[in-house]
């Protein structure tokens, strides 16, 4: 290749690739900085326990109210809380459209249908292949870095228009946090089940045999009933460090990094290729 394509065509291949970035249309992020309740923690270790000196505790009996900060992307990256989202009212910045986040994605396609066909093992299946992108496209569209730590939870989410990567960003948090407080409701109504079918067992069996040592045991059962009654008080799921936040800068596409690497890339090529024969014999 003689040299004038080095110094002629590599500068207009990367102008006409830093051009062709202007055609692609602008990407802007929203986050989100939250903290998993330090309270929640030490409530979900707490033995069911006044920690009084009981005869009869259930030391072994614990629930698990908390989810570690590592699971918050496998949450926000399954089916069931996409779907949620799909539904979730946006208005771009423009004011151009205003309506469901579905219909905002498929506003430029043929019309669909929309609906899913059945929910199976948390797993949606769709109806036709549009359902299916936009599920993908929105599952790339939100992250959640984990800050080894610090334990603090970013998560982004990106979109074309930086209202509508915002309002994503602000429905993320508020399902997030629904999910997060309907799992630990649950887990705390089914170890009090279990408690108080203990407390009832024990009280029927006293009831059937007054001795003192039944007497005992259905006491320090139906103190520990009343203790995680107490327990079970609202608390949040996680703490909001940094609110969803709006911003006009764009994170992609890149003007001039993307296009300089094409470049080099190409140039590193063609100069391997017109040297072959010499590298050939060093390989």
């Amino acid at each position: 290749m003689k040299k004038w394509f080095y110094w002629i065509g590599l500068p207009i291949v990367f102008i006409a690739l830093v051009g062709s970035t202007f055609l692609l249309k602008k990407t802007y992020a929203s986050s989100f900085v939250v903290a998993r309740e330090t309270e929640r923690v030490k409530d979900g270790y707490r033995a069911m326990t006044m920690h009084q000196p009981e005869a009869y505790d259930l030391g072994i009996l614990r629930t698990e109210n908390a989810i570690d900060e590592e699971a918050y992307g496998t949450i926000i990256h399954s089916d069931a809380f996409l779907q949620g989202l799909l539904d979730m009212n946006v208005r771009t910045i423009d004011g151009s459209w205003e309506g469901r986040y579905e219909d905002y994605c498929l506003r430029e396609s043929k019309p669909q249908k929309k609906e899913a066909e059945h929910i199976e093992d948390q797993r949606i299946h769709w109806k036709n292949r549009g359902q299916e992108a936009i599920k993908k496209s929105l599952s790339k569209a939100i992250k959640a870095e984990l800050d080894y730590e610090t334990r603090l939870v970013t998560i982004t989410c990106t979109d074309h228009d930086p209202l509508v990567a915002t309002t994503i960003a602000e429905n993320v948090e508020e399902q997030l946090k629904k999910y997060i407080e309907a799992y630990q409701q649950g887990k705390m109504e089914e170890a009090l089940a279990q408690l108080s079918a203990a407390t009832a067992q024990a009280k029927a069996e006293w009831e059937q045999d007054r001795t003192k040592e039944k007497e005992t045991i259905y006491t320090s059962f139906a103190r520990q009933e009343v203790v995680y009654k107490a327990q079970m008080i609202y608390s949040p799921a996680f703490a909001v460090v940094a609110a969803p936040s709006f911003s006009y800068q764009k994170v992609a596409p890149s003007r001039w990094k993307m296009p300089l690497v094409l470049t080099l890339l190409l140039g590193i090529g063609v100069w391997c290729w017109d040297n072959r024969k010499k590298l050939a014999k060093y390989i």
